[in-house]
């Protein structure tokens, strides 16, 4: 349990050092250095994987945590959560508010309608 916590504060850390890097965070300076130096060396594909991935263990973490109130504003915010990861985890907990947050933000209405219909 410990570890999961740990494991919520490093991701959490995570996608503020995104958002800095991204020129959006509080400490960005705009500059293009500001917004590619830490992951120069990195490819597109890798940071779409790597970002997608903490997205979606943080999603499945505050999801498994019952912590909603941090998951709707993981949801508020630009995220890469990968939808099918979180999905049976969403539906198992119960969480459909959360679930149909994400189909309407993929744009998936019939999944969306599915779900508002149950």
């Amino acid at each position: 349990m410990a570890a999961k916590e740990m494991l919520v504060v490093f991701l959490r850390k995570s996608r503020i050092r995104r958002g800095v890097t991204k020129g959006t965070g509080a400490k960005s300076t705009g500059d293009p250095l500001d917004t590619v130096g830490p992951f120069l060396h990195s490819s597109v594909v890798e940071l779409t994987e790597r970002f997608q991935a903490i997205d979606t263990v943080l999603a499945k973490l505050c999801a498994e945590f019952e912590k909603t109130k941090d998951l709707y504003t993981l949801l508020q915010e630009p995220n890469d959560i990968a939808v099918s990861e979180v999905e049976p985890l969403l539906q198992r907990t119960g969480q459909y508010n959360a679930l149909c947050i994400l189909y309407r933000q993929r744009r998936d209405d019939l999944k969306l309608l599915d779900t508002w219909a149950k």
